[in-house]
């Protein structure tokens, strides 16, 4: 076995002691930090990372309700740390599109949104505010648009 090969087996093995073929594999060398530390410390702990992408509740909400809401305007309002959940709205607006929903140009991007939460309640800037005001006035705009092209299509199903 190559000492390649035994520094993979002992990685595998978590740093005890194994058999390959009768022979040992090579103890893994302890840092400092775990000789400080009693072996009852020592485990492992799974941190979920939040992906960046958007969440179950919204995928299965667009499964379940595309068709309620096709030819409908929709507003994103993202939230997060340094990038404002903007990953998330970028993988969300081609699914909207697919889905037939009109995306609105404007949206509400939250960075820090921690920041903006104390006493109880979220406390928006300035910048915000005006953000969600011209969001909603997209929104409004939009929806006289598509209002037409909804009841065309409802005049379309009756006709059926």
């Amino acid at each position: 076995m190559t000492s390649c090969q035994a520094k993979v087996k002992a990685g595998l093995a978590g740093g005890r002691r194994g058999t390959h073929a009768g022979r040992r594999a090579p103890e893994l060398p302890e840092t400092a930090r775990q000789r400080r530390k009693p072996d009852r410390d020592r485990r492992a702990a799974p941190v979920e990372r939040p992906l960046p992408g958007y969440n179950a509740a919204l995928k299965n909400a667009l499964d379940f309700l595309h068709q309620e809401w096709a030819d409908k305007p929709v507003g994103i309002v993202s939230y997060g740390g340094i990038s404002a959940g903007i990953r998330a709205t970028q993988q969300l607006k081609p699914v909207l599109d697919a889905l037939r929903m009109a995306v609105a140009v404007e949206a509400v991007n939250v960075p820090f949104v921690a920041n903006l939460v104390r006493e109880g309640g979220f406390h928006p800037t300035d910048v915000l505010e005006a953000s969600a005001v011209a969001m909603l006035d997209e929104l409004v705009r939009l929806e006289g648009l598509l209002r037409p092209a909804r009841s065309e299509v409802r005049m379309q199903l009756t006709a059926r």
